[in-house]
């Protein structure tokens, strides 16, 4: 298990099967949730610990730069809007 993932969330959701090379995109403040990224077998994880769900989906490297790119033109569209 990579040193990156020591602080398991509550989800149900086990860090035990990602690689070494899995990574955490994003870990909510509080604790609410994480996104991580295991490059082996490509999966976008989603760990909503406030109603203990997780998900996966299947993204290459375009697609994770195609995501980025979404994420940045939103986050400037929200802050436009006033949206924090």
């Amino acid at each position: 298990m990579s040193q990156q993932h020591q602080d398991q969330p509550r989800a149900g959701f086990s860090f035990e099967g990602l690689s070494s090379e899995a990574r955490t995109l994003y870990k909510h403040p509080d604790g609410l949730g994480h996104v991580i990224y295991d490059p082996r077998d490509q999966r976008l994880y989603l760990i909503d610990e406030s109603s203990g769900r997780s998900s996966f989906a299947l993204i290459s490297t375009g697609g994770l730069y195609d995501m980025a790119a979404g994420l940045i033109d939103l986050a400037g569209q929200m802050e436009q809007q006033g949206i924090k």
